[in-house]
């Protein structure tokens, strides 16, 4: 779908617009919900099943029930579930315009298909060129302070992340599988829903992982279906974590042991809730 667009924050609403001679215009005229499933950049061959005519495209694709029955693509970047607001006729299309009713997102790299091929999102080299081009609260001075904070936040895990992603490749994992195995290694014999919430994910990209992972053999289910690691899980759990000290200790041994105390402290705080850190003069 390429006519997919934003309208309203107040109430949260979208638009997208369907071809009336679509096999599937009167599916979604019909509908009372639907679902916009956003594909991150390893699902070009879920794209390109998509993008072909057919009478049932969720035959031979994993999907799941949605909080409100539409179908949720398994692995999926974001999902957006809508309640049918408004149609509107549109030439040869119909615009529908969508209420949010729930979304869910994971981390990853969003799959884009532009002027013909497919390509990924990349910040643009004067982002990296010229600091003032990130973005900075335009408030008053405490207001600022506190502000700016996030965006070091955001840069800083995902340069930690990008650069240590070459680590995960070789371990044959990606984000979501790392953080189902972290999550396992420190809380063994939960259940899905559980391990959902632990590892900040949408219900489709844990259940992907968890697949994955149970085809490998690191994850294990026990009595009442709950999730563990398995003897090979564990070991590849302690690898990573090895690989995880080495690369810190690489990232920051320029910086003052006392700097990093003090940035532990906040991050902990920030975490916990509670500002607990004494800062010296």
């Amino acid at each position: 779908m390429n006519s997919f667009a934003s309208v309203s924050l107040d109430p949260p609403l979208i638009l997208w617009s369907i071809r009336k001679q679509s096999t599937n215009f009167q599916a979604f005229k019909s509908a009372q919900y639907f679902a916009i499933n956003v594909m991150s950049s390893e699902q070009i061959d879920v794209s390109q099943h998509f993008s072909k005519s057919g009478e049932d495209k969720f035959s031979s694709v994993k999907v799941t029930d949605g909080k409100f029955g539409s179908p949720v693509i398994e692995g999926s970047l974001a999902v957006i579930e809508c309640s049918t607001d408004t149609m509107f006729p549109g030439g040869d299309h119909m615009i529908v315009v969508g209420r949010v009713e729930h979304f869910e997102t994971s981390p990853g790299e969003a799959l884009i298909f532009s002027q013909g091929r497919y390509v990924v999102a990349q910040d643009h080299p004067a982002m990296a060129a010229d600091p003032a081009l990130l973005p900075r609260s335009s408030t008053n001075g405490a207001q600022k302070q506190s502000a700016e904070l996030f965006p070091s936040l955001y840069w800083a895990f995902n340069s930690m992340s990008l650069k240590f992603e070459s680590h995960r490749q070789e371990l044959g994992l990606d984000i979501p599988k790392t953080r189902v195995l972290i999550q396992l290694f420190n809380n063994p014999n939960i259940s899905d829903e559980a391990l959902c919430g632990l590892c900040y994910l949408s219900r489709s990209a844990t259940t992907a992982a968890v697949e994955q992972l149970l085809a490998s053999g690191h994850v294990s289910r026990g009595q009442g279906r709950l999730l563990a690691l398995s003897e090979a899980g564990v070991a590849l759990r302690k690898i990573l974590a090895v690989r995880e000290v080495e690369y810190e200790r690489t990232r920051v041994k320029h910086v003052p042991k006392h700097d990093l105390d003090v940035a532990r402290g906040v991050l902990d705080a920030i975490v916990s809730g509670e500002f607990r850190v004494q800062y010296q003069k």
